[in-house]
């Protein structure tokens, strides 16, 4: 007889699966089906852990940004000057979107599902760019509200160098390519961070 998974464990099973599967074809051309049979189990069993597709993809997004933050939050207590830290966590993006391709383009995805669904995602995505924007700005004096909009500056900044250079074709991903670009980001967003005012405690000029 088969040992039934504990529900925590299962839950975490079929994220991973929804994730591959929203990943590969997007939200809509994914059914419940799909996602139930991967994991074989039935539809009922997949709607005792969500209420909805919807509910599953919010899940997904969830999951990622949990993930994102992870990784973020191990540079806390970088230290350095303000480029440092700035080169830090690109790196850390860009790196993510040459690995986790699929699954970055998902969280950063434009794709639309329900004023609902959208609101969610924007609250979890702005949890990952004022975290990321933290690390940025700890050498500078900014405001939190400040910070949340440095913090989406940044992301999209990240995201689309990291998207141009994955669509420019095989030559681009050469590793002088990719640290070019690495390169022009960190300058660009380096200098927004120092135009505010440094910390008394830190002297990164």
């Amino acid at each position: 007889m088969t040992k039934r998974m504990p529900r925590a464990q299962r839950r975490a099973q079929l994220i991973d699966i929804a994730t591959q599967k929203f990943g590969e074809k997007g939200f809509h051309p994914t059914s419940m089906e799909n996602i139930a049979s991967a994991a074989g189990i039935t539809k009922p069993v997949l709607y005792q852990h969500f209420a909805s597709k919807e509910d599953m993809y919010v899940a997904v997004i969830a999951s990622i940004g949990e993930y994102l933050r992870e990784q973020i939050a191990s540079y806390s207590d970088f230290g350095g000057t303000t480029e440092d830290r700035v080169r830090a966590g690109v790196t850390m993006y860009f790196n993510l979107m040459a690995t986790h391709r699929q699954t970055m383009q998902m969280f950063f995805g434009k794709e639309y599902i329900s004023d609902d669904v959208h609101t969610e995602i924007r609250r979890i995505q702005d949890e990952g760019a004022l975290a990321i924007a933290e690390v940025f700005t700890a050498t500078r004096n900014v405001e939190r509200r400040t910070a949340l909009t440095l913090g989406r500056i940044f992301a999209g900044s990240i995201q689309s160098s990291a998207h141009q250079l994955a669509d420019s074709g095989p030559d681009e991903l050469h590793p002088d390519a990719l640290q070019a670009a690495i390169d022009e980001t960190v300058q660009l967003l380096t200098y927004g961070v120092m135009s505010f005012q440094g910390a008394p405690e830190f002297d990164d000029e």
